[in-house]
């Protein structure tokens, strides 16, 4: 389904970045971009469009009706999202924008007034701070089950680093440098979760019923995807 959006970024604006999620507040969808002003300075924005409804029961023309407009003094680069354990936010899926100002920014929304406002990184990721350099991808993997964090962020210098959180507390980490700047990073296993496929693949696949638990995710291996611009790519 197609949406005629009446407050998407302007004519000639150059969309940067696109993420969305869907939390108990309905539907989210963040568009980065940068647009031309009037003294032909660039400037960069951030749309948030926010729908009304449960998880399971979002109506998608009300994502069209609704719009906050943020304006950035940073060039965005990625645009994700994740949980959050801050207890004071009450809907704790946030967006993480990553910069040229060599910071991740994390944005998340005031249950006051229903409005996303930035708030210091470092109070929810102590990882995302000190960055060395701009970071143009990021990857976040959540093991529920040990309640710890693995995050995974990549730079513009070609810095990589893996970084293992627990209670908001840095426990373990481990870095790499390539020769050129790394495109993408993805964290995953080899393991399929059962639950998130559908009964015609399961019966395809020939899924085996014990896999149905997705909490034995939480003890498979895990593997990290590396994609650089001037190197091959790379599997740790």
């Amino acid at each position: 389904m197609a949406l005629q959006i009446s407050s998407a970024p302007p004519r000639g604006a150059d969309i940067v970045s696109i993420d969305a999620f869907n939390s108990f507040s309905g539907l989210h969808v963040g568009v980065t971009y940068i647009k031309d002003g009037h003294t032909h300075l660039q400037k960069p924005y951030l749309n948030i469009y926010c729908g009304k409804g449960t998880e399971s029961d979002t109506k998608l023309e009300s994502v069209a009706d609704t719009c906050q407009t943020i304006e950035l003094d940073f060039v965005p680069f990625q645009l994700t999202h994740t949980k959050s354990i801050d207890n004071e936010l009450e809907d704790h899926t946030v967006f993480l924008l990553s910069g040229g100002d060599e910071k991740i920014h994390m944005f998340a929304k005031d249950p006051m007034n229903q409005q996303f406002v930035e708030r210091k990184v470092e109070d929810c990721f102590p990882e995302f701070q000190n960055l060395p350099s701009s970071v143009i991808w990021m990857d976040i993997y959540r093991d529920n089950i040990n309640g710890r964090r693995i995050s995974c962020f990549a730079c513009q210098n070609g810095f990589l680093k893996v970084v293992v959180v627990n209670e908001n507390e840095v426990r373990n980490e481990w870095s790499s440098m390539h020769d050129g700047p790394v495109s993408s990073v993805k964290i995953f296993t080899y393991e399929a979760k059962q639950y998130s496929v559908s009964d015609e693949l399961k019966e395809v696949l020939q899924l085996p019923e014990e896999n149905k638990d997705d909490t034995k995710t939480a003890n498979y291996p895990l593997h990290l995807l590396v994609t650089g611009v001037i190197e091959p790519s790379v599997i740790y």
